[in-house]
């Protein structure tokens, strides 16, 4: 039996099926999570390749219907991406002796699931990681849930919805929920890890926390600030750095960190794998110019696939949402139609970063984007001209 490096997503789910326990994830030059099959073992069962979600898309749904949406509560939506919409199913499903698998910082800053079974915790899955979460850890756990009869809500990438709902969708149909994201593609967990650990050494200090899309001190429609905060011997010290100068994130937005697989990826399309899909809105204060006040303190796209998903957002309280029509999201909203294009510069920065690491070296000459200090520069002179004609 062979499964493609080029069509592996990480999820590991073929390793969960497999009968003879001969299928590992390790990470590949890149640093993403790549099955790999002991040919010595392999009984060519085919259970692995009825389970990846790549080899089975056809388990999708037309939305329903679709909502621009946000929470009531400030502090929720400041400390989420976009509305805070998530924050409130989950809080629903967790009331209801449920309990919640998401993304979440790791002490050592790396990404991976966790379960959630307490309102508190639920911090920690708000916010965007932009890397490669690792989701094969929590099958286990979820399967345990399940059979106990809780209510699961699984939230992650389509790739990784997909392959829970191989997993467990059959057998647990009522229990299992499920909401993926309009994903951008996902960086290699072990290069984020590896910026982590250069930013630590050039900045002589731990960093205790971070976070990508910080609202603080945003102005933009969208924030893509991003939070850092150090360990000092007294003080932490926070910096927040401007998403349009932040080198990890202009690397993201260009389509340099995703995995290969992520620019030919079978669910950028408008047929969903969950019972509800979250996002941006981007392109609200068009659709809605005379709501833009609202769009800028965060809303979310909220799309309804399935009637499970339909009664989830019903059941919801603390927020306000306001049923749209296709023609307002569907233009500004590209991940919904088609996957990202892959950037040129993406193989050449990789195949240094496989060559040497997260070197000095390898920062300033692939990692930091084309004249980017020229680029800094003028970002500063303009935002400088800006302030004087106040």
């Amino acid at each position: 039996m062979n499964i493609s490096h080029i069509n592996c997503c990480g999820c590991g789910a073929c390793a969960e099926v497999c009968p003879k326990n001969c299928i590992k994830l390790t990470h590949n030059n890149e640093g993403f999570l790549k099955a790999e099959i002991d040919a010595n073992l392999c009984i060519n069962c085919g259970l692995c390749i009825k389970t990846c979600p790549t080899n089975t898309t056809e388990n999708s749904n037309n939305t329903i219907s679709a909502f621009q949406g946000y929470n009531n509560d400030e502090k929720v939506k400041s400390n989420s991406t976009s509305g805070g919409i998530f924050y409130e199913i989950a809080k629903s499903v967790i009331l209801n002796d449920g309990v919640v698998y998401g993304a979440a910082y790791k002490n050592d800053l790396s990404i991976g699931h966790v379960r959630v079974d307490n309102i508190t915790d639920l911090v920690r899955l708000q916010g965007s990681k932009y890397a490669q979460s690792t989701v094969n850890k929590c099958y286990s756990d979820i399967k345990t849930d399940l059979e106990d009869g809780k209510t699961v809500l699984f939230s992650g990438t389509p790739c990784q919805v997909a392959a829970v709902n191989n997993l467990f969708k059959s057998q647990f149909a009522a229990q299992l929920l499920t909401v993926d994201l309009i994903c951008h593609g996902v960086p290699s967990q072990k290069l984020f890890t590896d910026y982590i650990k250069y930013i630590e050494k050039s900045k002589k200090s731990k960093i205790k926390s971070y976070q990508f899309r910080c609202k603080e001190k945003s102005t933009d429609f969208i924030s893509y600030n991003t939070k850092i905060v150090f360990l000092k011997a007294k003080n932490p010290k926070t910096i927040i750095i401007d998403g349009n100068e932040d080198p990890y994130v202009l690397r993201f937005l260009s389509n340099s960190l995703q995995n290969d697989i992520c620019f030919e990826c079978p669910f950028a399309t408008e047929s969903r794998c969950s019972d509800i899909t979250l996002g941006d809105f981007w392109g609200f204060e068009k659709a809605f110019p005379e709501k833009e006040s609202i769009g800028k303190k965060g809303v979310s796209l909220i799309l309804v696939n399935t009637p499970l998903g339909a009664d989830l957002l019903d059941n919801i309280s603390n927020v306000t949402c306001e049923k749209i029509q296709r023609d307002d999201y569907i233009a500004y909203n590209s991940h919904l139609t088609k996957p990202a294009d892959k950037n040129k510069q993406r193989d050449i920065l990789y195949n240094h970063y496989a060559k040497s690491g997260f070197t000095k070296t390898f920062y300033n000459k692939y990692f930091l984007p084309h004249k980017y200090k020229e680029y800094i520069l003028k970002r500063r002179i303009w935002r400088l001209i800006k302030w004087i004609k106040k």
